[in-house]
């Protein structure tokens, strides 16, 4: 419910959604550290998102408005406060690798020869499934890149062989192999790749065809 209510903020504000990854990513760092209540954890989800979004957004969210958001649940001091305990605990850590920023860097290895569109829905469709993943808490003690690479090849093969052609899937995984990631022997990958397939597949999401 927390991660949904971010996405719903930052949707609302016209932030970037992967704001909510790091967000999420401070949070489940933080609680790490601790036991907390009810209060304490809504407390320190909002603070989460209100500091990803003060590191990576341009435009900033007025902590008067996050104070709108929590109904009048929560004052300004109570924001500040948990900024700086989070800020202590996370070590000042506070640029976490995302799935997103891996399949940036992945996409590099799929084929410029596929066609604008399909390659287009490649890297949104990617972009999704890492989505998928914040909001699923199985996620969490995965590798960032494990999932930017099952979003990617799940990505490839959802657009079906009339769009790209399946040579282009062996050959971005070749490329990877070069890398040294051999994702056929990778339990991790392969346990992403699946879990994220199931949640699509659930949810009843359709690909451009």
């Amino acid at each position: 419910k927390i991660c949904e209510w971010c996405y719903q903020v930052v949707d609302h504000f016209d932030f970037n959604r992967e704001v909510v990854s790091v967000a999420m990513s401070y949070l489940d760092r933080y609680l790490a550290t601790r036991t907390v209540n009810r209060r304490i954890f809504q407390l320190a989800a909002m603070t989460a998102l209100y500091l990803a979004i003060k590191l990576y957004e341009p435009g900033k969210l007025r902590m008067s408005s996050l104070i709108d958001l929590s109904r009048g649940y929560f004052m300004a001091e109570h924001i500040v406060t948990m900024e700086d305990s989070m800020l202590q605990s996370l070590g000042w850590h506070v640029h976490p690798p995302t799935p997103l920023a891996f399949c940036r860097d992945f996409m590099r290895l799929v084929s410029g020869e596929i066609e604008p569109g399909p390659r287009h829905d490649v890297s949104e469709l990617a972009r999704f499934m890492t989505e998928l993943s914040v909001c699923d808490y199985w996620f969490v003690t995965k590798k960032p890149s494990s999932i930017a690479l099952a979003s990617l090849v799940n990505a490839i093969e959802l657009q079906g062989p009339h769009r790209v052609d399946p040579r282009y899937k062996v050959e971005f995984l070749t490329r990877v192999v070069d890398l040294g990631i051999d994702i056929a022997c990778d339990e991790e990958i392969l346990a992403c790749y699946e879990r994220l397939r199931r949640l699509f597949d659930a949810a009843g999401y359709m690909v451009p065809t």
